[in-house]
């Protein structure tokens, strides 16, 4: 898969310019994350992505994401 720049401009607007996960303000500094790692078998279409802080997505890294949001407390 694959994306445009004005899909991830369109993503930005969907999560109002917050971080996916703790969701402070981003502004030029932002990650574009694969929501589930290429490594684990994720594409970079559009629907795989999200955008995140560097702090977050450096966290996250290669993680599952359901195991990544557990350990945040978003998923029980």
């Amino acid at each position: 898969g694959s994306h445009t720049a004005a899909e991830i401009d369109h993503i930005m607007k969907l999560q109002r310019n917050k971080c996916a996960y703790c969701r402070k303000k981003v502004g030029d500094d932002y990650h574009v994350d694969h929501i589930t790692p290429l490594f684990r078998g994720g594409t970079n279409d559009r629907t795989n992505l999200q955008i995140a802080c560097s702090r977050c997505n450096q966290t996250k890294h290669a993680k599952d994401p359901i195991v990544f949001a557990q350990s945040l407390g978003m998923l029980l």
